[in-house]
């Protein structure tokens, strides 16, 4: 995960996740925070309510050509 330093700069985090049957493809992922996810962040609670609905996808892309994932959390 990156450093806090660059979280605090940036409010995101750069991170790998394997995907596919057997996780054989590496992704870039980048992961990043809503002002609902960084207070949740910065207290150390739960944070799986700051994932938006199931109901859309406009909070996430995925660029299989570039091994490249983006989730934009609450």
């Amino acid at each position: 995960m990156g450093s806090s330093d660059g979280y605090n700069e940036t409010r995101q985090i750069v991170t790998k996740a394997w995907i596919g049957k057997d996780g054989q493809d590496e992704y870039e992922m980048t992961i990043r925070f809503g002002q609902y996810a960084l207070g949740r962040y910065a207290k150390g609670t739960e944070m799986i309510d700051c994932i938006p609905s199931s109901d859309s996808m406009d909070w996430i892309d995925i660029e299989p050509e570039n091994k490249r994932i983006e989730i934009r959390l609450k």
